[in-house]
């Protein structure tokens, strides 16, 4: 659990945690590193918190059970690679904005 008053999550703070099954991060946090949720091989549901504006590159790269993620209408930015590796069939694009991106 990531506990309010949270700022930022760190460049691999939770990489390769392969017990991790979902992750709701709270309102609180404005900037997640890259990498930060890298090969979380079960992360299955994430929900982003809503005034992150990018995706940071790797974010979620080899999360390969990867299927329900929300993300706010204030993401601007995805990284390179960010889903890398990841089954993005199910994920929720909530956003007009970020229809017009391209996942890398």
């Amino acid at each position: 659990r990531i506990k309010d008053g949270t700022k930022t999550i760190a460049w691999d703070a939770f990489a390769n945690c392969i017990e991790l099954e979902g992750v709701a991060i709270p309102n609180s946090v404005t900037y997640i590193g890259c990498d930060a949720f890298h090969s979380c091989d079960k992360l299955v549901t994430v929900i982003l918190p809503q005034y992150i504006t990018e995706i940071e590159s790797g974010l979620f790269a080899y999360c390969i059970s990867l299927s329900d993620i929300t993300i706010p209408d204030s993401v601007t930015r995805i990284g390179e690679c960010a889903f890398y590796s990841c089954d993005r069939g199910d994920m929720d694009r909530k956003s007009r904005t970020l229809r017009r991106l391209s996942l890398s």
